[in-house]
């Protein structure tokens, strides 16, 4: 991305703005502002093809993948959670995107729709739901895939952890991709 023109008019700013948030993609709003304007600290961390056993709640271990990381937030020591550096306390914007899909990738069944959930929190310090952040998501049916999202806005404090759990009671050969960001706001 190329930073904009300093000279433009709020007019032509608040168009840029508008753009992004029609598009409803968050990721870019944030990389615009972090390039353009400010620095805001935060980190994504995402792995594929998480085994959740059938009615047992899982701890998500994203650090497979560490997309971003801009102050240390990740530490490859406990790869199921996000940490607050010290002098990074604060109003953080968190969002865990999940995809279920069975191993074999056939498609989801009236059966299976009828018959289960897939579920997910956020968890703080190892407790959760957070406020506000639990899922719950049907198969959809003749669909490969099932996406819940969960975002959550709340203060935390250097040391304070965020962690995703999931659970499904839909089949045993049932998986999950899975994307924590945390970002300040």
């Amino acid at each position: 991305m190329v930073p904009p023109n300093p000279r433009i008019s709020p007019e032509e700013e608040l168009k840029i703005v508008r753009k992004f948030l029609k598009k409803n993609n968050i990721d870019d709003l944030m990389m615009a502002l972090s390039t353009w304007c400010c620095h805001a600290p935060g980190a994504r961390i995402s792995h594929g093809a998480i085994s959740v056993p059938q009615e047992t709640q899982t701890k998500l271990n994203l650090g497979h993948v560490v997309d971003w990381d801009t102050d240390g937030f990740f530490d490859a020591g406990q790869p199921g959670r996000l940490t607050i550096p010290d002098g990074f306390q604060g109003r953080y914007f968190v969002h865990a995107t999940l995809s279920w899909y069975r191993i074999l990738g056939t498609p989801w069944t009236v059966a299976e729709r009828d018959g289960g959930f897939f579920n997910a929190c956020l968890a703080k310090n190892g407790v959760g739901p957070l406020d506000g952040s639990r899922s719950n998501a049907a198969p959809v049916v003749t669909a490969k895939h099932t996406t819940q999202r969960i975002l959550w806005e709340g203060e935390l404090a250097a040391g304070d952890f965020v962690e995703l759990n999931a659970w499904q009671e839909v089949d045993d050969e049932v998986v999950v991709d899975a994307w924590l960001t945390l970002r300040r706001v």
